[in-house]
């Protein structure tokens, strides 16, 4: 009764409670880490295995990426898809951070669109993403970013997903001011 008492806890992920005679019980527990956010309707914690196991309360840990694109349906009539999709999300973020681009352009959302995965950083920068091995493609945001800055320009959507011509990648660098305010 108390391991199921413990196990009910959103946090606690395994829960093993032995005793040891004449007096000793001992327990120990395994917590949900969070590692996302995923927007289901309500606000989600997530952990690593892509498993939402917390509605998001105030004073919970919330400077975490957000995963967007997925809706409530869609995740009660096939869980294990939509945890898949879930896990590449949090595969692809974890890829970025892993090529060291995080310091200056943090990962705010993971977006799971119809045409494939969106990263948001936090200036607002969309990177739109090849299906499987990532790999190849941040090593092109390296160069592009860097190529880039080399030229004092910023890219609003760097496209990384070109299917017919995978090597190419397409940038969107916002109007010159000038541009923009003949517009007005």
């Amino acid at each position: 009764a108390i391991e199921r008492g413990i196990a009910a806890h959103p946090w606690v992920k395994e829960v093993e409670l032995r005793r040891r005679y004449p007096s000793t019980v001992s327990v120990r527990i395994v917590e949900h880490v969070p590692a996302a956010i995923l927007a289901l309707h309500d606000l989600y914690l997530v952990d690593g295995e892509g498993h939402p196991f917390k509605r998001l309360q105030p004073g919970d840990d919330a400077d975490l990426p957000l995963i967007t694109g997925l809706d409530r349906e869609e995740y009660g009539q096939d869980p294990d898809a939509a945890g898949e999709r879930i896990r590449g999300a949090l595969a692809a973020i974890d890829a970025y951070r892993g090529a060291g681009l995080s310091g200056e352009n943090p990962i705010s959302e993971a977006h799971l669109g119809a045409a494939g995965l969106t990263l948001v950083t936090g200036k607002g920068q969309e990177l739109r993403l090849p299906d499987g091995d990532l790999t190849d493609a941040l090593a092109k945001l390296v160069r592009v970013r860097s190529e880039l800055k080399s030229r004092n320009l910023e890219a609003e959507v760097i496209h990384l997903d070109n299917r017919v011509r995978p090597g190419w990648v397409a940038i969107k660098v916002p109007a010159p001011v000038s541009e923009k305010s003949r517009g007005r």
